[in-house]
């Protein structure tokens, strides 16, 4: 929760309030060679190695690599045409009764040919109305 609120705020009102296009991705995929230890998980800034294809090649999985490969043409498609193509997912705003997709980088959830599954942010925010006038 502590990424995850605030990060729903900023999206929905730099979509919503600005008008700005908006995508957001949730990475949530646990690597042996990426873990900080033993049953960890995720953490701030593990999806880096990943992106940038630097993970350590000593025990990475395939899922691992086609995680990888598939962030790295994200990243690459929205650097060259952020307006257009955009990431390959409808950006925030675009979903209905107010909600809006988010890619989920998650190896757990059954990846789509894509390498990412489109999940609601109901999803993620579930618990975001009990934080949610913390971040007002």
């Amino acid at each position: 929760m502590e990424y995850t609120c605030p990060t729903s705020r900023v999206a929905q009102d730099a979509a919503f309030r600005l008008g700005l296009p908006v995508w957001w991705s949730w990475f949530n995929a646990t690597f042996p060679n990426t873990a900080l230890r033993e049953g960890l998980g995720v953490y701030h800034s593990s999806e880096s190695p990943v992106v940038f294809g630097s993970y350590p090649q000593v025990n990475a999985t395939a899922e691992e690599a086609r995680v990888s490969a598939v962030m790295q043409t994200a990243w690459a498609d929205f650097a060259k045409d952020s307006f257009g193509v955009g990431l390959g997912w409808e950006p925030v705003g675009s979903g209905e009764a107010g909600g809006h997709p988010v890619a989920a980088f998650d190896v757990g959830a059954g990846l789509g040919v894509k390498g990412w599954t489109a999940i609601n942010n109901g999803t993620l925010d579930s618990a975001y109305g009990i934080f949610k006038p913390i971040y007002k």
